[in-house]
């Protein structure tokens, strides 16, 4: 990468932050403004520990930004934004004037030198993102530096397989993240294109998940897509199309190849994390329910009982087979009884209350005696 740039001084007035950003994870949507990208890595990403470094030190000269050439003579950042926006605050630049009160905190009359020195700082320029440029940002941020979460990752590797027009196959762009199996990087980039795919073609929309994510992936927690993705009933129901490591991606790959599999990998979304727009609340309430949902999906009823609203949990209770259903209620009746039974004899209960008492405990014994005949029947 270095023998294709060049450093140079740059007023950070022709710097403009990156959109595409790989700690946005792509976006879902362009902002159109600089402020509102200085606010998403303000917000989301922090820029506190630069803002106290850069304050009282200066820009470290040895470790310039980089950035690629844009129209009327500026340069879109690619490596380095965080450093931008901590040095557009300092400086007070007009695209971080609702962050003037972040800046006093650290600009007084002893670092003012420093922070003047920031409104110019050191640019290695390259003429356009290439591959080389796209491998560079992945090895600094995948294995050092401040880590990029999985939906950022899966978004670097896209890119670099498929814009960057680079050839690598998945085993090769396991290697580049330093995972010698390709099966972790294949599950991400299949829920990454599954989640793409949606979009353009069932008009699903990320912003109508009812379960937030964090970091690059606001709007759905994208770790649960690559973790059903790993579980084979929910495989073979969505009928997703499997990765191989010497598989290539273009930016049109499709992993969902017909409408049954597309239908059904909207539904897989939707009871991972509902929808607003279809009115259709979660199934699953946390990750390790997934685990059962793959259970779940084999059975065509049950999906049906998903469709309705029922939960996960609620479904799969009645698949179980009934004598296991049967063992754990009578467990927990037992159970029950012994703790009732303990502070029955433990407490001081008014008269009133030990008339309630006596009441439900005479339906209970009513019951167990109904169950306990049944039994002996059979």
């Amino acid at each position: 990468m270095s023998n294709a740039s060049t450093i140079q001084t740059i007023s950070i007035d022709r710097l403009l932050l990156d959109e595409n950003n790989p700690r946005f994870g792509g976006g879902f949507e362009q902002s159109g403004s600089q402020e509102s990208v200085l606010r998403r890595i303000i917000d989301d990403h922090g820029i506190n520990d630069l803002l106290t470094s850069m304050s009282t030190n200066g820009y470290f000269s040895a470790e310039p930004i980089v950035a690629v050439v844009a129209p009327e003579g500026k340069f879109t950042v690619v490596e380095g934004n965080r450093r931008l926006a901590a040095a557009l605050v300092l400086t007070e630049s007009d695209r971080a004037s609702g962050y003037k009160r972040l800046a006093q905190r650290w600009v007084t009359s002893s670092t003012k030198e420093k922070v003047d020195s920031l409104k110019q700082i050191p640019v290695s320029v390259l003429e356009e993102r290439n591959k080389e440029l796209i491998a560079y940002l992945g090895a600094k941020h995948i294995r050092g530096g401040k880590p990029w979460d999985s939906y950022a990752k899966a978004h670097w590797l896209f890119e670099l397989m498929s814009v960057s027009r680079s050839e690598l196959t998945v085993r090769e762009a396991a290697r580049l993240v330093g995972d010698q199996s390709p099966n972790t990087v294949k599950r991400v980039l299949e829920g990454y294109l599954l989640m793409q795919q949606l979009r353009k073609e069932r008009n699903y929309r990320p912003e109508s998940s009812l379960v937030r994510g964090r970091g690059s992936n606001p709007y759905y927690p994208f770790s649960w897509v690559y973790t059903a993705l790993g579980f084979e009933n929910i495989r073979t129901w969505t009928g997703i199309k499997d990765l191989g490591p010497s598989d290539k991606i273009s930016s049109d790959t499709r992993v969902l190849m017909d409408e049954r599999s597309l239908e059904n990998g909207e539904k897989l979304v939707c009871f991972l994390f509902g929808s607003s727009d279809k009115g259709w609340r979660q199934s699953v309430r946390e990750s390790r329910q997934i685990a059962i949902l793959n259970r779940v999906v084999k059975d065509d009823f049950s999906v049906k009982e998903l469709e309705n609203g029922e939960s996960v949990d609620e479904v799969w209770e009645n698949l179980r087979p009934v004598e296991d259903r049967l063992e754990d209620l009578f467990y927990r009746t037992t159970k029950n009884l012994e703790s009732i039974n303990t502070l029955v004899a433990r407490e001081t209960l008014r008269h009133d209350e030990l008339e309630q008492f006596r009441k439900l405990g005479k339906r209970s014994q009513k019951i167990l005696s109904t169950v306990i005949d049944t039994l002996e029947s059979r």
